[in-house]
Parts: structure tokens; sequence; C-alpha cells
């Protein structure tokens, strides 16, 4: 009989590829537990589109991957830097995060891109910072003028997670790399308005290999130094009490050639994967978050109907009791769901809708 087996720190099915491991902090002991394979689809089928809560729970010292290999390519991206959510009013959208009790860097105009920002960073330390950015079409005429036009149809029905921006320390090659590949890359230069260099960054041309956009960014200070000026400038001083980005999840337009995008031209190996009677998950490892890849395990599944999408949820880890989380959420006038078990053995979890942030849910997830 197929089993789900989970022992000590590592989680094996029998249906597993490549590999599916689970590294946990000694802290946090998983007991001996099999469980029968309809067992293990009912849990699956419980995690909806977000996958389950915990496949890997990060050791806070481990650092970024910077040089992991998968056939000849080495790969490119080594961080999720931040994850672009679109908003049709960037003073409304900011309100419920202030009020939630996160700090946001002052808003930006990007003097090519005709959008404005404000940032929310998120980590303990330079191995694990991200940011969600909170970006605001103020110049339509400027956005498409700059190949932004998904920027403005975004806005136009009501905003919400857009892309995703990846970290990488050789910008330049990489995008040559790829254009050489046929996904046109330029690398362009981000200015404030009173013109100092925010970051290089390239658009990918994805076209429908993925369901949001992609782009890597590089900045004129490397992630150590950049962690501490920000750190120092009161960025990560929340009164709301997140710890890091644990991992967001998209439906993918066509499993294999998505996967095959990420792994052949991204240079991104798979980390781990779960199949189910209904379900394939295909977990991608970059920095210290995990990306999901989700897709339907027959024709029969409820996925099959579904288009391509990226999930407008991110799930984070909060640094104290879920019950204080969420206590805290609801004090501040947010409709956070009750604390319940994850799917994995010691995690925890609970949600803010995606309509009262902006556009982009929040997970709220504990180690207990």
């Amino acid at each position: 009989m197929n089993q789900l087996v989970i022992r000590g720190s590592t989680v094996i099915t029998a249906t597993v590829t490549r590999g599916y491991s689970l590294s946990t902090r000694p802290s946090l002991p998983v007991p001996d537990t099999t469980l029968p394979v309809d067992a293990r689809a009912n849990l699956v089928a419980s995690w909806g589109l977000l996958g389950a809560e915990k496949r890997h729970l990060p050791d806070p010292t481990t650092r970024p991957q910077r040089a992991l290999r998968t056939g000849r390519l080495l790969t490119m991206l080594e961080r999720i830097d931040h994850m672009i959510c679109v908003v049709p009013d960037l003073a409304v959208a900011s309100a419920a995060y202030e009020r939630l009790g996160l700090v946001l860097t002052p808003a930006a105009r990007q003097a090519e891109t005709g959008a404005a920002n404000r940032a929310c960073f998120v980590g303990t330390s330079e191995a694990n910072y991200c940011y969600l950015e909170l970006l605001a079409v103020v110049d339509e005429r400027q956005a498409r003028a700059s190949g932004r036009a998904h920027y403005v149809e975004a806005s136009a029905r009501g905003g919400g997670a857009l892309g995703l921006a990846f970290g990488t320390g050789s910008i330049s090659a990489e995008a040559a790399r790829l254009s050489t590949a046929g996904h046109a890359t330029a690398v362009e230069t981000v200015h404030r308005q009173d013109g100092t260099k925010v970051c290089d960054v390239a658009p990918v041309a994805v076209g429908d290999a993925l369901p949001f956009s992609v782009s890597l960014i590089a900045y004129p200070e490397t992630w150590e130094a950049r962690y501490r000026r920000s750190r120092e400038a009161g960025r990560f001083s929340h009164a709301f009490p997140l710890k890091r980005l644990d991992h967001l999840a998209a439906i993918a337009p066509d499993l294999e050639a998505t996967t095959m995008f990420w792994t052949e031209t991204l240079a991104v190996p798979v980390f781990g994967e779960i199949r189910t009677p209904q379900m394939v998950i295909r977990q991608l490892k970059i920095g210290d978050a995990i990306l999901e890849l989700l897709g339907p395990a027959s024709p029969d599944s409820p996925l099959a109907g579904r288009p391509a999408s990226f999930a407008s949820m991110a799930a984070w880890e909060v640094a104290v009791r879920l019950e204080d989380a969420v206590t805290l959420a609801r004090e501040r006038g947010f409709t956070c769901s009750d604390p319940e078990a994850g799917v994995i053995p010691g995690t925890r979890r609970a949600s803010i809708p995606a309509v009262e942030l902006g556009g982009v849910g929040m997970q709220l997830l504990e180690y207990v």
C-alpha cells in the first residue's frame, strides 16, 4: 500500500520524485507517523490552492542558495526579493497595512515606470528578508510606454498579486543568456524622482509559460548591506509579528512545460513533489522560501478546469503564538480566521482575506 511516512525531520512518499525532504529545527521534533494513501489524499486535498503549510521548516541560519547546479546550468535566482501587488489606490491599501501594525516605506515615484510604490519589509536576517511591494499606476501613459501595460490592466481589474522579482548577482549576464534562449530580457535602471539609482531590473518575457510576471533584480549594494541599512531605517520595526516569508503558489498553465521553464530556463531545480489522486504539487526552493507549482493529477481533477493563476496570498511565519497574532489582527479590525492545526505535524494556521489587505491575502503560520 502506498504510504506517506513521516520520520523525524523527513517526509517520504512512494509517489515522490527527485527527493522530498523536510528540514526542521531541532526544537521542532516530528513524531514518527505513518499515514495510508487515502489519508494522505484527504490531507493534501484540504490544502486548497496553497498546498501544505510546511514542507520545509527552515533553519534560520541557512543562507540563500548561491551556486546550485541543475544539469549544466548554474542557478541564477538567489532569492525571492519581492512580491508585486498592484493596487488601485496606494493610500487606501497602505492604510490597511499600517492599521495592522506593519511599517511601510515612504511613497516613492518611479521615474521610468509611471508607478509609485510603498514596501513592507519582512525578515530576521540578510538570508531571509524580502518585501511586499504595493504598487499603483500614477501615469498611465508612462506605464504603457515603459512596457508595463499589465500594471494598468491589473489596476482596472481591482488589483492583486501580479508577479515576483528574484534577486541575482549577475543580472547583465543572465539577461543576455535568457535573451539568447528566446526570452527577451533587457536590463533597465530604475531611478527615484531625484535621479538617484534604485536598482537594475530585467523583466523576463515568459509568454504563456507562467501565470505571473517574472523579473530579475540587482541593487547597487550587497544583500547584507541592504539588510543592515533597511534595519537601521526601521523597516523591520513592525507592531505585528511577521517573521519571514514561507511560501507562495500558482496554478501552472501546463505543469510539465512550466516545470521545464523553471528547471531548464531559470535553472531552479525541483525541491520536492507530492502526488495525490487529484493534484500534483511541485516545490521550487528559492533562497529561504518555497514557490509551489500546482497542476491536476488527472483530467477529472478540480484543478483541470481552473485557469492558470498566481494565488493572491502569501504565507508568513509569525514570531509569536498564533492566537496572539490573531487577537492583534482582530483588535485592529481585521477578519482573521480561527487558528487551526496545519496539515503537517508541528504547524498551525490562520488567515486574513485578500479583500482587507489590498488584494493579497495573508496566511499566518506558527510552528509548535
